[in-house]
């Protein structure tokens, strides 16, 4: 009696034990690839919320102290003190009792002029949007609703807030 004294495995087995090797790391490949693409979206969504709520804390700060705005730009550069809708600025300036403060956006940058000195205030800002409160011009606006749209990559944030100028109608 012939006894195969050959240890290993065949082909077959082989084949079998590659394929369910595959499918395994194919379902893991599958569950860490959707789990790092939502961490990814999860932190840019932080990280936009976090850039926003800088550049509302900035604005409703210098905002709160104001008696008014005495500069407002749209997009394009035109004057839009006069304007009684929502508009999409690019530079606002308040007046407040000792100086005043002026934020400008460029290139997805929000800075703020201030005593002829410029600095970064928040990062990946789209646009900003603000509208009067208690008047139909700006200039003679009581306070304004600012509306913030951040975007980072294909991830979108938008931040509001509501302010009024506590000094309105002092020192005009």
């Amino acid at each position: 009696m012939l006894k195969n004294k050959h240890k290993g495995f065949t082909l077959i087995e082989v084949i079998i034990a590659l394929a369910i090797f595959i499918i395994i790391i194919t379902m893991l490949y599958s569950f860490f690839l959707s789990n790092y693409k939502v961490f990814r979206s999860t932190e840019t969504n932080v990280e936009l919320r976090n850039e926003g709520e800088k550049a509302v804390e900035q604005l409703s700060k210098e905002a709160m102290q104001s008696s008014k705005i005495i500069e407002l730009e749209d997009v394009n550069g035109n004057d839009i003190l006069e304007n009684k809708n929502e508009v999409m600025i690019k530079c606002i300036k308040f007046k407040n009792s000792d100086n005043s403060c002026k934020f400008l956006i460029e290139g997805n940058v929000l800075y703020s002029i201030k005593e002829n000195k410029k600095k970064q205030i928040s990062k990946y800002i789209k646009n900003v949007n603000v509208k009067s409160i208690g008047s139909e011009v700006f200039k003679e606006a009581a306070g304004i609703n600012i509306i913030i749209n951040l975007q980072m990559h294909k991830e979108q944030e938008s931040i509001s807030t509501r302010v009024e100028f506590r000094n309105h109608g002092e020192g005009e």
